[in-house]
């Protein structure tokens, strides 16, 4: 049985509605959880005093219920979707500000954690995915990059955003009747799980 044109381009918007049905419970789910998280009066304080030294240390602490730690180092393991793999503060321009012990907030490569800044700050969440390498140098499976804005207080002004990784949503975990295969490009390239490197 040769499925025609119509049924292939059905079951592919039913595969995509799907997937973007999963994707959008998810970020409403780490959205909720994330924007309670900047309004946390120690991040603030520390962000509106300009106490930088205290941001990561305080951040530690309020930021517990979101990141899985394995022996004081946030894990590498599979884990909840709802747990970060890494997470870095931006400035009020973009930059990230540099954690004072990267074990502890999720280690990056110096050219992973260049592609977490922004060019500026945002009043709206960002979203977006981070391709990210092994210490052998193979690919591994790429994190989404939620940024969230922290506003001050006392102006309501965006003064920086926390920016959060997490393993994105498996893309073609079930089998599917039409054999499409998925996965996500940036940067670039196809990356998927469901195909080989050539």
């Amino acid at each position: 049985f040769v499925l025609t044109e119509r049924d292939l381009q059905r079951d592919f918007q039913a595969e995509l509605a799907t997937l973007h049905g999963v994707q959008g419970m998810r970020h409403a789910a780490l959205s909720e959880r994330c924007r309670d998280l900047v309004m946390r009066p120690r991040i603030h304080a520390a962000l509106e005093d300009n106490a930088l030294d205290l941001l990561y240390p305080s951040a530690r602490d309020e930021l517990r219920d979101l990141v899985e730690r394995e022996g004081g180092r946030l894990s590498q393991a599979p884990r909840e979707e709802l747990h970060a793999t890494f997470y870095r503060f931006l400035d009020s321009k973009g930059a990230v500000i540099p954690p004072p012990n990267p074990a502890e907030v999720g280690e990056l490569r110096p050219e992973e954690e260049a592609q977490v800044a922004l060019p500026r700050v945002s009043t709206d969440q960002q979203i977006g995915y981070l391709p990210r390498k092994s210490v052998s140098g193979a690919r591994e499976p790429m994190d989404e990059v939620i940024a969230i804005p922290v506003s001050s207080t006392a102006s309501g002004k965006v003064i920086a955003m926390l920016a959060l990784g997490f393993n994105p949503v498996k893309l073609g975990g079930g089998k599917s009747a039409t054999g499409i295969k998925s996965g996500v490009w940036v940067g670039g390239r196809l990356t998927s799980p469901l195909l080989s490197e050539e």
